[in-house]
């Protein structure tokens, strides 16, 4: 499961963001927030559990074997 977070803020929408990097944000309780899954829907940020979420989305990328499914913006820049 890999989270696409979006932020409005000033105006402006950000995004898109992964459980772990909009928990990383610097936002405010009432900053509004949505996921690709919720159809345009847009909530207060402090109605979010960021981190469940970063434990889901981690979750999902642990393989049977115990072996963690990089993502591409896991690897290495040349």
């Amino acid at each position: 499961m890999e989270y696409k977070f979006y932020v409005q803020m000033d105006g402006e929408t950000y995004g898109p963001y992964s459980a772990k990097e909009i928990k990383e944000l610097p936002l405010l309780d009432d900053t509004l927030v949505t996921e690709e899954s919720m159809n345009g829907r847009w909530l207060q940020a402090c109605e979010f559990d960021f981190d469940d979420m970063v434990k889901k989305e981690f979750a999902s990328r642990i393989n049977d074997d115990g072996t963690i499914n990089r993502y591409p913006q896991d690897k290495p820049q040349d």
